[in-house]
C-alpha cells in the first residue's frame, strides 16, 4: 500500500506532501492543478518513468534539481523510494528499507526490487491501477472485455498484499453512479475485482 508521496520541484509541484488513508483515493481538480502529476511521481519514484518526455521536461519552470519521494509498505515492511534530477548532472534513485538502510542505490536493481516487490512492473500497474482521465471509458468498453478480463488474471495475486485494490461492488457503484445510461457496459464486471491505486 502506499502511505505517502512527496514531490519537490516536480512538474507543477513546488513542494507537495501527500498521505494515503485505507481506501481509494481520488484527485479532484481543475485541469492543470497537478493531478496527474501526483500519479507521474509516484510511478517516477517506483520505475524512474511516466507518461511525459524525458527527465527535464519534469523540471518545475525555472528549477534545475526536482526529486519525488513514495513511501509504500508491502507485507508489513516499509520501505521509501526516491528519484532525485538535475538539469546538469546525474540522476539518483535509491530504494530504502525502514530504518534508512539502503536496499537498492542503482537506477534498474531499484526497479528490478519494487518490481519484486509490488509483483508489478511498470506497465502492469499503469494499466492495472491508473486510469489517466477521458480513458475509463476504454476499460469499460464491452469490445475490450476480455482484454480486460486477460488484465485481471494477470494481476490478482497482487491482491493479497493490498498494493492495489478496490472491491467490485465499490467499484461498480462508482461506475454506475457516474453515467446510470451506460449501467450495461459496466455488467461484465460482475464477480470480478477492479484493481485501483490504493
Amino acid at each position: 500500500m502506499i502511505t505517502s508521496v512527496e514531490l519537490g520541484n516536480f512538474l507543477s509541484h513546488k513542494k507537495s506532501e501527500i498521505n494515503f488513508d485505507n481506501g481509494v483515493t481520488v484527485f479532484i481538480g481543475e485541469n492543470g492543478s497537478g493531478k496527474s502529476s501526483v500519479i507521474d511521481g509516484i510511478t517516477f519514484s517506483l520505475f524512474g518513468k511516466t507518461t511525459r518526455g524525458n527527465e527535464e521536461d519534469l523540471l518545475r519552470d525555472g528549477e534545475n534539481q526536482a526529486y519525488t519521494k513514495t513511501n509504500f509498505a508491502i507485507n508489513g515492511q516499509n520501505f521509501t523510494a526516491i528519484k532525485k534530477i538535475q538539469k546538469k548532472g546525474p540522476s539518483e534513485h535509491k530504494l530504502l528499507g525502514h530504518s534508512g538502510e539502503p536496499v537498492a542505490i542503482r537506477s534498474g536493481e531499484v526497479k528490478d526490487e519494487i518490481q519484486r516487490l509490488i509483483e508489478l512492473d511498470y506497465d502492469t500497474l499503469q494499466i492495472a491501477s491508473i486510469v489517466p482521465q477521458g480513458q475509463l471509458t476504454d476499460i469499460t468498453d464491452p469490445s475490450k472485455t476480455a482484454k480486460l478480463r486477460n488484465l485481471i488474471e494477470k494481476i490478482k495475486f497482487v491482491v493479497k498484499n493490498d498494493f492495489i485494490r478496490v472491491s467490485y461492488s465499490d467499484a461498480f457503484d462508482i461506475l454506475k453512479n457516474s453515467n446510470k445510461n451506460k449501467k450495461k457496459k459496466f455488467e461484465f464486471f460482475q464477480n470480478e475485482e477492479i484493481l485501483l491505486c490504493k
